[in-house]
This record gives C-alpha cells, sequence and structure tokens, in this order.
C-alpha cells in the first residue's frame, strides 16, 4: 500500500484482507522470502478445523547451519526474550531459558509458542473470528500478537499454530 504516509503493516495488512474474499485463507510473506515449492502441506494444515496458522520450514541462506525449523519459537517469558536480546538463543538451545526449540518439533504438536512471519499462513476463519492485526504494532510483533489471541480466543476452544516440515522457504 503506497501513500505519503506510512500507516504501518498491520494497518496495511488489514486493510488489503478487507479486499480479498471473506473466505479466502491469507499469506504473509517477507518481501525477501523466496517460495522453493507448492506450499501444499502448509495448505492442508491449514484446512484442519482449529487451526489458525501454519508455516513451512524456513531456510536462511544469510545464516547456513541455522535449523529450518527456527521459524517456531516456544512460548514467550521475560527470561527467554532477555536471552534473545542478548544474543544466546543458539548457545543456549535447548535450555530451559532459550526460546530455540533443541529438535524440530512433531507436525503433530502445535506450538507453544508463536510462529515467525517470513511466511505465515493464517485461517481466514480463524481471522474472521478473532480480527486481524493490532494496528498498535508499528513495526514488529502484530503477527505473535495475532497468535497469541488466537490462542486465548474462543472460549474452551483453541486455535492452535501448526507448522508444516515439509514446505520450504528460503
Amino acid at each position: 500500500m503506497s501513500g505519503p504516509v506510512s500507516r504501518g503493516f498491520a494497518a496495511a495488512f488489514n486493510t488489503l484482507v478487507t479486499h480479498a474474499p471473506s473466505d479466502t485463507d491469507l499469506l504473509l510473506l517477507h518481501a525477501d522470502a523466496r517460495v522453493r515449492g507448492p506450499l501444499t502441506r502448509t495448505r492442508e494444515l491449514l484446512r484442519r478445523p482449529w487451526v489458525a496458522a501454519v508455516s513451512p520450514m524456513v531456510c536462511d541462506d544469510t545464516a547456513p547451519g541455522r535449523p529450518p525449523w527456527d521459524i517456531a519459537a516456544r512460548r514467550q517469558t521475560l527470561i527467554r526474550a532477555l536471552v534473545a536480546a542478548a544474543g544466546y538463543s543458539d548457545s543456549l538451545r535447548g535450555m530451559p531459558i532459550s526460546p530455540r526449540y533443541a529438535r524440530q518439533p512433531p507436525e503433530s504438536q502445535s506450538i507453544e509458542g508463536c510462529l515467525g512471519a517470513t511466511c505465515l499462513a493464517i485461517s481466514r476463519t480463524a481471522w474472521n473470528a478473532i480480527g486481524g492485526f493490532d494496528e498498535e504494532f508499528f513495526r514488529y510483533g502484530e503477527a505473535a500478537d495475532w497468535q497469541n489471541r488466537a490462542r486465548a480466543a474462543v472460549g474452551a476452544f483453541c486455535w492452535p499454530t501448526k507448522w508444516a516440515p515439509t514446505g520450504v522457504i528460503g
């Protein structure tokens, strides 16, 4: 969305969603990401009942050796946020204080934290039930906030986030 004033990503994405058919799932894709396949499994998982969002694995060509499942983060805590801000997430991987998973989470497992927004498929059913991105976020955090609201919404029901280990984004 172009214009004389930057409205922020959340506001721009929310506006774009209003122009899409109300039953069409959404795909959040970073501008510098390349889709390396059809995301078939991502789309299959997204069609399951009560799944809010799905992300494929992400290969970062600028960070060789980084596990492609790092798109999935463990539940955010103050300690984990401090560990990440200090740059120790990778060296403390697998420790309770690290936001990084020690091993690739199984596809059948819901992510306890949030999926990164590099490539995030969002269920339109969940979006319609939960609402759009919070426009108070101006630069980062919109997708994580939305996933947290999805997880907390709908009373006894849960909108889990999943990830598809067969799709790859680079």
